[in-house]
This record gives C-alpha cells, sequence and structure tokens, in this order.
C-alpha cells in the first residue's frame, strides 16, 4: 500500500462509503500535465466497459475537467512541426496516437474551455470531430475559442461517410506528400 485513506480521500478517489470510486470500472484514462521534468497526473475519467447499457457508464473524477487528455501531443507537435488534432474525446485522441498523430480529447460536460486555446499558438490545428449535428456545437465552440484568443480557426476535413475518424486518419498518416484531400474551412 502506497497510499493511505485519507490521502485518497483527499484526491476523490474514495466514495462516500470509503470504497474505491472506480471499483467497477474497466478502463481508466489518467490527464497529466506536463511540468519542467515530468508529467504530472491531475485527472482521471473512467468508464465501465462491462456495463451492458448501449453507451459505457463515464465518470469524472472532478468538474470541470482541468484539461484536455494527452495535453503532452501539444508540446510533441511542438518540438516535431506536427499537426495537431482535436478529438471529440480522449477515446478518439487515444486511438490516433496510437496511429502517430499527435491528438488531444475533449472530456466532461463543459466541453473545451476557452482558456485552452493559448496553448495551440504556432500549431497546425484540425477537429477531428465528427461532422455531424450532435458534434456541431463542440466544434463552434472550439472554433469560436480560437477566434477569441485570436489565433486562426481550427481546420476540419471532410471525411468519407464510410470511414471512421481513426480510420480517416490513420490512413492519413501513411498518405502520400502532396495527397489531395478535402478541408472545411
Amino acid at each position: 500500500r502506497m497510499f493511505g485513506s485519507k490521502t485518497l480521500n483527499e484526491l476523490g478517489l474514495l466514495d462516500a462509503h470509503g470504497a474505491l470510486r472506480f471499483a467497477q470500472h474497466r478502463l481508466l484514462l489518467p490527464f497529466w500535465l506536463p511540468t519542467d521534468d515530468d508529467l504530472m497526473p491531475v485527472h482521471v475519467l473512467s468508464m465501465d466497459t462491462m456495463s451492458s447499457a448501449i453507451e459505457p457508464a463515464v465518470e469524472y473524477l472532478t468538474a470541470p475537467t482541468p484539461c484536455l487528455y494527452n495535453m503532452r501531443a501539444i508540446l510533441k507537435a511542438h518540438e516535431l512541426s506536427t499537426p495537431l488534432l482535436i478529438c471529440a474525446n480522449p477515446l478518439t485522441a487515444q486511438a490516433l496516437a496510437h496511429a502517430q498523430c499527435q491528438a488531444v480529447g475533449v472530456a466532461g460536460p463543459e466541453g473545451f474551455l476557452p482558456e485552452w486555446a493559448c496553448h495551440f499558438d504556432g500549431l497546425a490545428v484540425f477537429l477531428a470531430i465528427p461532422n455531424d449535428a450532435e458534434h456541431q456545437a463542440l466544434s463552434k465552440a472550439i472554433v469560436n475559442a480560437f477566434l477569441a484568443a485570436p489565433l486562426p480557426a481550427p481546420r476540419q476535413f471532410k471525411i468519407p461517410p464510410e470511414q471512421t475518424l481513426v480510420e480517416f486518419f490513420s490512413n492519413l498518416v501513411g498518405a502520400a506528400p502532396g495527397a489531395s484531400l478535402d478541408v472545411v474551412g
């Protein structure tokens, strides 16, 4: 045992009965903020992937979510001068990161907070967010936050309906330089 119940309770990891809040959740996604010499854990998102519900139960450690998921991708995109993708959720960001893309994920009911836009200054930013009605408000909020910063608005690809976001961007990573792509904005 590395942490006592007092520490776990102070971190918000115990419920009102003293049990681990995420004991039934099979997928935990830690949120890290880069520091000068390390990464500092600041948040946890959990999913009950064993649930029989159509959508898995998602629980957030705190609200509002203190940062985007995979913030170190922003540092990596600056370091490598590569485009950065903003995703509608951490799972898409995780899948795209495994496909060698630099991607962050929006998490929590509050969506994209305007104060986060400043982290994207100097980057080529694209929205890896579905072009459907359900996600239009999130896309608009992100674009408005960038414009208010003031930064150039992120661009969005026209993704063929037969492809998922992950399939599209995974294929894009392997596309030949100069390949023609449809972009919105």
